[in-house]
């Protein structure tokens, strides 16, 4: 195969030029090693390589002045933009990020393309006068529409005053760069009087460059070799061709060398496979590669269209692939760098809305559990940042002081680093973030390779950043900064090393150029990615752009189609991965370029065979397949362990909810995630008015929580009392918060905590003011506290299935009382409540019996559990309560609620419970009764969904 640069080779060799007086120009860094061995084939024996260059570093050699960088660009254009805007404008350096980059991009565009600044300026004044004239004759300009137009006047003075700044401190931009060499074409021979250019492989060029070459070619000293095909270029609409044709008509050439045919003409096997699945493509560029004999994976390139795949791809490498090399890099954006720098942001965040350096619970975690953090901290400090993690949950510790969390010196260095405040020093913030992985460097063990070199590259690429950050660097708010900081480092990569030319070659779309391969494989070729839909940011009208020959979305599109096709011209297989996910927003499309092989190419070349194929991942099972648990004897044996341990009226009612739920939390003891709870959740509010009511009737029960009677006994509870109570209860509840958040009162001065510590003031003064009222109605005005959160529970013999289980059942009693003479079992509820919810009365026919009281206990939430409170009492006192009540602190006025069990006696109901709770664990045990999510009837729980 007698590739471009083969060609190339034997152009030099045929020309009677010596080999010193050859200055060869490529587009890309990457063809220089392909040349420099084509040289050496061609020749035969070892040679003086001739110079070889890009066009960007061969035009930075050409001039005396400093090309700067796009950063120092900026700030040199702001600088000049605070002298001419003055009080007018808002010469912040945030209002000016927001434009100056559109607008330096604009100025170097204008000089590669040598327009006239003369000529933009007055076209884009006419313009704006043209939209002017349409707000309507003695309309009132808005200050916003007056400093619009006043910018647009300004626009000469930036671009005069730039320059100026620049030229007086030796320095220039790249474009101008280009323009001060085409417009000097004497530059070229500073330093080889006789020098021959030879320019290979170039596609979308600027006008600058397009006049470069021109005069060289009319001085008899410039070469171009186009690595073109007849097949787009001889096409008048074909976009592949559309920048050589526009080269062919500024120079004037009607025929160029190497200009092939054989897209057309020969034989090719191209495979377009459509994957269900974005990652499943790398899996397909494996699978091909292990079909590959060696000497066909040396001369195959896997070439990344969706660069964001190189991890999975890098993984997905066959062994049977022996050299590899990696050309475009991974970028570092990529890497845990982006979620360190994150965290460092959040932190600075942090410390920037509350004034000072404050510990939030998240970012905490989040610096512990880096991998960066966690790959060098050893088995003392890993048990030590569990206990310390483990610490917070318990007490809810959102915020703390970072002096306080000290957990080794060598971690600590680093987290004092992370939480120093900046200040709006941008030089300082650079440094410290430098220092910190500096010394994550040195922490990192000699296996953590890739993230040492992730940190190396990170810190070479930087430097420069820094240095621009040091000198003189504009205030800016922090997202300016940090917009700014991201911009610079995400474009850094990690370079591969490997075989440049032999093996397997892994590269981006840009690295292709001048090189040709028989077999490629594309992954990822989706639109988006082959071509990027990445719009064109400009301050200059598109109608205006069009006018000036400046570069439009048309030429970005012909600039990556003549990158693609290029690819065709000596290959022969052509795998081309794309995906078809359709979910929502994530919508894929292939790119448009495979449906002009279906429709357009195959047409034209009939040797060329195209197969369309498609690749699933094999799914094991079903994501919706419901789940069932089948009774198997190991579960069976759990179940005889749990009821022995002791059953609640709450696992019960789980049951009764949702077999799977419990299933899972009781049999198989599935706790909730423990996790720092920033806002008081429903359940916890209830638990601090249930724990403050307490604390308030404490002193009035005749029992301790185990049920001895105490040695002196209370006296009841007066109005006069509940008044005391109303005075007290503020602060036992602020106290029971502050203990929930670690002892930061802030923590429930604001947003939602303040609203739940107000919502829990307000039900627990509301529970007091009725039960106030209900002492004022009651017949001898006072009332009995018997016991409170007192723990009952009875052991059970019951013959389920003809075997005798030992079932304990048992319960804690929020409230015992007697209220005129009654004796009550009380229960309160934060939640509402409604009679339905208690029992229901019996119809005309309905039998009172066990199984009236199991459909009550199925179909009534509440009333299975103020059954058992009841049997439970009686068993362990020998007195049967009166009656049994749910109290709901939302629906105070209609409650208490009390059971509604039908002409039942309250002894009838406790006798018969043995028999209710007998039903209900055979139930439970049925083995032709899975645990499963009951949908007939239920909402779905966090198991079944």
């Amino acid at each position: 195969m007698e590739t471009f640069v083969n060609k190339v080779a034997h152009y030099i060799k045929k020309s009677s030029i010596p080999m010193e007086d050859w200055v060869i120009v490529i587009p890309s860094e990457r063809a220089k090693q392909y040349l420099q061995k084509a040289l050496f084939e061609v020749y035969g024996r070892p040679i003086f390589s001739p110079e070889i260059v890009t066009i960007h570093q061969w035009i930075k050699k050409l001039i005396k002045e400093v090309v700067l960088d796009k950063t120092h660009l900026l700030l040199e254009l702001f600088e000049v933009h605070r002298a001419i805007g003055k009080e007018k404008i808002d010469n912040s350096f945030d209002e000016f990020l927001q434009w100056g980059p559109m607008l330096l991009a604009d100025f170097d565009e204008m000089e590669r393309y040598l327009i006239s600044p003369k000529e933009l300026f007055v076209n884009l004044r006419d313009i704006k006068d043209l939209e002017n004239w349409s707000f309507g004759e003695g309309v009132e300009l808005s200050e916003r529409q007056k400093r619009f137009l006043e910018f647009w006047d300004r626009l000469p003075a930036y671009y005069y005053a730039f320059t100026e700044r620049l030229s007086s401190k030796s320095a220039t931009t790249s474009g101008k760069a280009y323009r001060k060499v085409a417009e000097n074409i004497d530059l070229v021979f500073g330093n080889n009087k006789s020098s021959h250019f030879l320019f290979c492989g170039f596609n979308a060029l600027s006008k600058a460059e397009m006049s470069i070459m021109k005069q060289l070619e009319q001085l008899g000293r410039g070469h171009v070799l186009l690595d073109a095909d007849a097949y787009y270029l001889e096409d008048p609409v074909h976009e592949a061709g559309s920048f050589i044709r526009d080269f062919q008509a500024f120079s004037g050439r009607k025929e160029w060398e190497f200009v092939s045919d054989r897209i057309r003409n020969s034989e090719k096997k191209i495979e377009l496979i459509a994957c269900a699945q974005i990652t499943g493509q790398v899996k397909v560029m494996s699978t091909l590669l292990n079909e590959f004999s060696e000497d066909k994976i040396a001369n195959t390139l896997v070439l990344l269209a969706d660069e964001s795949l190189i991890s999975p791809l890098l993984h997905s490498i066959p062994k049977k692939v022996g050299e590899a090399n990696i050309t475009l890099g991974l970028p570092l954006k990529k890497t845990v760098l982006r979620t360190w720098f994150e965290l460092v942001f959040k932190v600075q965040e942090g410390i920037v809305k509350y004034g000072k350096a404050i510990v939030y619970h998240k970012d905490l975690l989040a610096f512990w559990n880096h991998p960066f953090i966690y790959s060098f901290v050893n088995n003392a400090e890993k048990f030590e940042l569990l206990e310390r993690e483990k610490k917070m949950r318990k007490f809810n510790t959102i915020f703390q002081d970072p002096a306080k969390i000290m957990v080794s010196p060598r971690i600590d260095a680093i987290f004092q680093l992370l939480y120093t405040p900046w200040g709006n020093n941008w030089g300082v913030s650079v440094q410290l973030m430098r220092k910190q992985l500096q010394l994550i460097f040195k922490e990192l063990p000699d296996e953590s390779d890739f993230e040492k070199a992730v940190i190396q590259s990170f810190d070479a690429g930087i430097i420069d950043f820094e240095n621009c950050v040091i000198n003189e660097f504009p205030e800016m708010l922090l997202r300016t900064f940090k917009s700014l900081f991201n911009q610079e480092w995400s474009t850094l990569t990690m370079a591969y090393y490997g075989n440049p030319i032999d093996g397997l070659q892994i590269m981006g779309l840009l690295e292709t150029r001048m090189l040709d391969f028989k077999t490629i494989i594309v992954v990822g070729m989706n639109e988006g990615s082959m071509p990027p839909t990445n719009p064109i940011q400009t301050l200059i009208p598109m109608d205006l752009r069009r006018y000036l020959g400046l570069p439009l979305p048309r030429h970005k599109q012909g600039l990556f189609a003549h990158h693609f096709y290029r690819l065709l011209h000596h290959c022969d297989e052509l795998y081309i991965t794309y995906a078809t996910s359709s979910e929502g927003m994530n919508a894929m499309e292939k790119s448009r370029y495979l449906l002009q092989l279906e429709l357009e190419l195959a047409k034209f070349n009939p040797s060329i065979t195209l197969v369309k194929k498609d690749y699933t991942l094999e799914n094991s099972k079903s994501l919706t397949q419901k789940k069932v648990i089948e009774k198997s004897p190991e579960v069976i044996q759990k179940l005889d362990d749990l009821f022995r341990s002791g059953i609640s009226a709450s696992a019960i009612k789980t049951y009764l909810n949702c077999p799977l739920d419990f299933y899972y939390k009781y049999v198989l003891k599935f706790g909730e995630e423990e996790k720092v709870e920033e806002a008081v959740e429903s359940s916890q509010l209830g638990t601090f008015v249930h724990e403050v009511l307490e604390d308030l009737y404490r002193p009035y029960c005749k029992r301790e929580k185990d049920g001895t009677l105490k040695e002196k006994l209370p006296p009841h509870i007066l109005e006069e009392d509940i008044d005391r109570m109303l005075e007290q209860y503020e602060y036992l509840m602020r106290q029971k918060f502050s203990v929930y958040f670690d002892g930061n009162p802030d923590a429930f001065t604001k947003g939602k905590n303040l609203l739940s510590f107000t919502m829990a003031l307000e039900l627990t003064e509301r529970f007091l003011k009725h039960e106030k009222k209900e002492l004022q109605a009651s017949y001898n005005k006072s009332l009995q506290i018997e016991s409170l959160e007192e723990r009952l529970e009875e052991q059970l013999e019951l013959q389920i299935f003809e075997e005798t289980k030992a079932i304990k059942v048992k319960g804690f009693v929020d409230r015992i009382d007697q209220l005129d003479g009654r004796l009550r079992i009380i229960d309160y509820k934060t939640g509402k409540v409604n009679a339905a919810d208690v029992g229901k009365k019996p119809g005309k026919n309905e039998v009172l019996d066990v199984n009236y009281l199991v459909q009550l206990s199925k179909k009534n939430k509440h009333f299975f559990q103020l059954m058992v409170y009841c049997f439970l009492y009686q068993k362990k006192y020998s007195v049967c309560p009166a009656t049994s009540a749910i109290i709901s602190l939302v629906n105070l006025k209609d409650s208490p609620f009390f059971i509604e069990k039908g002409a039942l006696s309250m002894n009838e109901l406790v006798d018969l419970f043995p028999e209710v709770l007998k039903a209900l664990v055979e139930e439970i045990y049925d083995p032709e009764i899975p645990f499963a999510h009951k949908d007939a009837y239920h909402s779905y729980c966090q198991y079944c969904e």
